[in-house]
C-alpha cells in the first residue's frame, strides 16, 4: 500500500506495523458496530491533529481512508448494498 501511494504525500507514520492486514471480523463488519467504531477513531484522530495544529489552510483535517465500498458506504451513513 505504501508503494502505491508513494509520491502523493500520504503519511503512514501513525500506522502500526501490520496495519494493512485483516484486523476485523467479517460478522462484526457487517453490523453497525464497525462503522461507529471507525467513526469514533477517525474523530479522535482528527481532534488530535487539530490540537497539534495539523490542518490545511481552510482549518480542516484531511484523513485519507482506504477500505472496501461496503464499509465506506456505512461510514457515509448509506444503506449497505
Amino acid at each position: 500500500m505504501k508503494g502505491i501511494y508513494e509520491g502523493y504525500g500520504v503519511d503512514f507514520s501513525e500506522l502500526d506495523e501490520g496495519w494493512e492486514y485483516k484486523w476485523y471480523d467479517l460478522e462484526e463488519l457487517s453490523s453497525e458496530v464497525a462503522p461507529m467504531s471507525v467513526r469514533e477513531k477517525l474523530w479522535k484522530f482528527g481532534c488530535e491533529a487539530v490540537e497539534k495544529g495539523e490542518f490545511n489552510m481552510e482549518g480542516n483535517v484531511e484523513i485519507f481512508v482506504v477500505s472496501h465500498g461496503g464499509l465506506l458506504r456505512r461510514l457515509e451513513g448509506a444503506e449497505s448494498m
